[in-house]
Formats: C-alpha cells, sequence, structure tokens
C-alpha cells in the first residue's frame, strides 16, 4: 500500500508540518495529520486521499524555495537543527522549538530580509 502524502507526490511542494488544521472536530498539526492518514492506512489512489489532499493543501503544503533559507548555516556549513531546543525569536519574542523556527525560515529564500 502507498500511504496517501498531503502534499501529493511533487518534488517542488514540502508539507508545513507544524501548520495547524482542524480534522474531523479535533485540533491538530499537518504532521498529526499525516500520522492519523497512516494509522487508518489511507492509500494514496483512494477517494479519501483525494479529498484529504483537495482540504488541506492549502494549509499543509507550500512551494519550495529555490534557495531555502537555513538557520544553521554558516560559512557553507550547513549544521544539524536541535529541534527540540526551545529558544525565543527576537523580533517576535516568539519562544519555539528550533525545529518549529527552523520549518518556518525553510519556507523563505535565503535572500529574504525578514
Amino acid at each position: 500500500y502507498k500511504q496517501c502524502k498531503i502534499c501529493g507526490n511533487n518534488g517542488d511542494i514540502s508539507n508545513d508540518w507544524y501548520a495547524t488544521v482542524k480534522y474531523e472536530g479535533a485540533t491538530t498539526s499537518c504532521l498529526g495529520l499525516d500520522y492519523m492518514l497512516r494509522i487508518r492506512q489511507v492509500g494514496q489512489s483512494t477517494d479519501d486521499c483525494k479529498s484529504i489532499q483537495a482540504t488541506y493543501e492549502n494549509q499543509c503544503c507550500y512551494v519550495t524555495p529555490d534557495d531555502q533559507c537555513q538557520i544553521c548555516e554558516a560559512d557553507g556549513v550547513l549544521y544539524d537543527v536541535i529541534g527540540t531546543k526551545t529558544v525565543t525569536y527576537e523580533r517576535s519574542s516568539m519562544t519555539a522549538t528550533c525545529a518549529v523556527i527552523s520549518d518556518f525560515f525553510a519556507k523563505m529564500e535565503s535572500t529574504d530580509q525578514e
């Protein structure tokens, strides 16, 4: 069986795993939705999968930038993100894990000034 992928099989599209969605009355992340699809063994070519993709692609998927912003890149070296570490992003006083912040910036081009 091939699991239903929320964002399909297009290599230019990435998953926004930490985006929040409502599914069957419950609030979950796109990662949680993906997990539920796996547990329920929703197949890639099923009507259920097509319906889920149509409903959630705008919330859970984004076009991967050609030159993604990487928060742990310095002098051309890409370091691992310590995903569980909690930090405060000084521009917005947002506290989040490094995984969430890395995911947020990965949606931007490395040349964006934000």
